[in-house]
């Protein structure tokens, strides 16, 4: 399962969501999302694959698919948030041949995320994370911006941003280890990285408790990544639509 299809999955679960179905203040949440995309990994197809949604969001603490997040902070427009969340890769077990011999754990992240609204639905963040689970101890860096377009019936989110991940990280997810090498796979050791991204999501309520949610996420992959030798492609490209119920 890549790892930008399913951060890509929990932020559109995460930010539609809550969106889609504002009528109603926090409480539970829960539905399936089905999704496709392209793998960063050499002969690891993705087709079309169903995750769940299970969310608990209250006004200052939520936790679900994507982690948990408490409000530390909340003096508008500035909102201070510590969050904690999972972080999966598709060289977690993966089943390609091309990958056999390598086999990733899903790691945990801790850190803190910064939101500067510029109205509704627009918004500027930057989170800072720390791998906690003792795999890698690497960082990363999101930077980004999300506005809403109301016109319609289905209102849309765009986004865009930018993620640096230390040398660790970037190693963790597409580094190859000296006793992970293979014919025609050398060992790789990468620096950090920088991947940009861009994004567009909606949700279309249908009645008091149900929505309808979607969206697609590019992200761009740069040498640090794209050399590997485990890596095919530079651009990877993610599509998800899902049903959303909330109570």
């Amino acid at each position: 399962m890549p790892l930008r299809s399913i951060t890509a999955l929990v932020a559109l679960s995460a930010v539609s969501a809550g969106s889609a179905t504002a009528q109603q203040a926090g409480g539970f949440s829960y539905g399936l999302m089905g999704y496709a995309s392209d793998s960063a990994y050499v002969g690891d197809g993705s087709g079309p694959r169903v995750w769940p949604l299970l969310r608990y969001e209250s006004p200052t603490f939520s936790i679900g698919t994507d982690g948990l997040r408490l409000t530390l902070a909340d003096r508008a427009p500035v909102r201070i948030e510590g969050v904690m969340s999972p972080r999966f890769t598709g060289l977690s077990d993966p089943d390609a041949p091309e990958l056999a011999g390598i086999d990733r754990d899903i790691t945990a992240d801790v850190g803190v995320t910064l939101r500067y609204s510029l109205g509704t639905g627009t918004a500027l963040t930057a989170t800072v994370l720390q791998e906690v689970t003792g795999q890698h101890d690497g960082q990363e860096v999101r930077l980004g911006g999300q506005a809403r377009l109301g016109a319609g019936p289905v209102p849309l989110t765009f986004g865009a941003g930018v993620s640096w991940k230390s040398e660790e990280l970037t190693n963790y997810l597409y580094g190859v280890g000296a006793d992970e090498t293979a014919s025609g796979r050398p060992a790789y050791t990468p620096g950090d990285s920088l991947t940009p991204y861009i994004s567009i999501s909606g949700g279309m309520p249908v009645g008091q408790n149900m929505a309808v949610i979607g969206g697609m996420r590019a992200d761009f992959l740069d040498d640090a990544a794209t050399d590997s030798p485990i890596v095919e492609g530079d651009v990877a490209v993610s599509g998800r639509v899902g049903v959303v119920f909330q109570f």
